[in-house]
């Protein structure tokens, strides 16, 4: 996809908003474009094969359990999808 992804998490539980302003507020590396990834980005990253996690635990230091994307519901542009 040549995306970055950041291997760790954050362990506040955030709104989505908060997890938005999380992204924009990174520097990790020498980057500072960091941003949610669209719901494609993320649920293809997911490996359908596996369950909880979904998600490479020997590269990502990731927990089981749902992660904001930076898209928006069809019904409401105030909401966004998680993957």
């Amino acid at each position: 996809t040549g995306l970055i992804w950041q291997k760790g998490y954050s362990d506040s539980k955030m709104k989505w908003q908060e997890a938005k302003e999380y992204c924009a507020n990174l520097y990790i590396d020498g980057y500072s474009d960091w941003r949610l990834p669209s719901y494609n980005e993320l649920y293809y990253l997911a490996d359908r094969s596996k369950k909880y996690p979904t998600i490479d635990t020997r590269y990502f230091k990731a927990k089981s359990n749902w992660y904001w994307t930076s898209t928006k519901t069809k019904w409401n542009s105030s909401k966004a999808w998680v993957v």
